[in-house]
């Protein structure tokens, strides 16, 4: 058999088992809840919101379902993206990054997320690959499912699906594919928004809150909600606010206003709700 075919025949195995696995795992969270399958479940769960959202974001890109392209160091894809909007034409390799105009454009943004996550995925990627068969001999011991193993294994795989969206993400920007699009939409939406205000935190705390507001996303919702800091307690109300202070844009309730806005799918506002969690808990 050539090879092409060898490559079919691993990837319908390789969706055989993980389609197999997903039954699985979904049929340990509808079990009785005092049984360990349930309690396992809901530990997973548990590790799954821990999950760097940016990580979640990058494994939710399927380059198979993308144009493929080349590198164009040159800018030529760009200007003849430009020049094709002035005539009125759309170009099949036009992929636009929505932005509020009231925000800078984030494609520098995206380009050093994608710079750091490539090697980071690839390193993490390598090491649950090492120790997957050293977990293996788990499966020796009897009912008990070998959870290590299971654990590597799931964790491998995150990690490559990141890792081929980082570098996939690469080559878009490259060939200057991906072009940043300013939308109206994006600016009103969150004009109308209810964030929290940012206000002059204490001197000392002011380094460390600065330093942990570290935002990262490709998708306009993800990244407004990386911009974070705490609540304003009633100490610091009366004090100057500093313009430049990270502060929440998004809460809670914003999330279902944007998913109806642009009709994501429902099983965004999960990923958008760890995203604003995290955002949260990284500037303390």
């Amino acid at each position: 058999p050539s090879s092409t075919s060898l490559t079919h025949r691993a990837r319908g195995l390789f969706r055989k088992g993980l389609g197999t696995a997903t039954r699985t795992w979904v049929g340990f969270g509808r079990a009785d809840p005092k049984s360990w399958k349930h309690r396992l479940y809901s530990a997973g769960q548990r590790i799954y919101k821990r999950i760097d959202f940016e990580e979640l974001a990058l494994a939710g890109i399927e380059p198979a379902l993308g144009p493929a392209v080349g590198r164009d160091t040159q800018g030529l894809g760009e200007r003849a993206l430009r020049e094709a909007g002035e005539r009125g034409e759309r170009r099949a390799l036009q992929i636009p990054l929505l932005y509020p105009p009231s925000h800078p454009a984030p494609l520098p943004h995206l380009q050093q997320l994608v710079a750091h996550r490539a090697p980071s995925h690839r390193r993490s990627l390598t090491l649950y690959c090492i120790l997957m068969p050293l977990t293996a001999p788990f499966a020796l011991v009897p009912v008990i499912p070998n959870i290590p193993f299971f654990y590597c294994a799931w964790r491998a795989w995150g990690h490559y699906r990141a890792y081929r969206a980082a570098t996939y993400l690469d080559k878009l920007i490259n060939s200057h594919t991906i072009v940043p699009t300013p939308s109206p939409l994006l600016d009103k939406l969150y004009a109308g928004f209810p964030s929290l205000q940012p206000t002059l935190p204490p001197a000392d705390a002011r380094a460390p809150a600065a330093a942990a507001s570290t935002p990262s996303s490709a998708s306009p919702a993800s990244s407004a909600s990386s911009s974070s800091s705490p609540s304003p307690s009633p100490s610091s109300s009366s004090e100057p606010q500093d313009p430049a202070a990270p502060y929440l844009l998004l809460n809670t309730h914003d999330i279902r206003t944007l998913i109806r806005a642009f009709a994501l799918p429902e099983e965004s506002a999960t990923e958008l709700e760890i995203a604003l969690a995290q955002a949260r808990a990284r500037v303390g």
